[in-house]
């Protein structure tokens, strides 16, 4: 978590972005299968092969 954001990448080749405190969706990206949402707490990073 980020800022009070949740990220989470799926076998759907989604990644999500949901507010903490409310679960609403903030934003999608269309890559995330096997790509994990890394954190260093200040920044996230998509790992693996996509584009953004």
């Amino acid at each position: 978590m980020i800022d009070g954001v949740v990220y989470f990448s799926t076998f759907a080749h989604r990644t999500y972005a949901l507010a903490a405190a409310t679960g609403r969706l903030l934003w999608t990206w269309p890559d995330g299968e096997y790509s994990p949402v890394v954190s260093d707490g200040r920044r996230i990073y998509l790992t693996g092969r996509g584009r953004i």
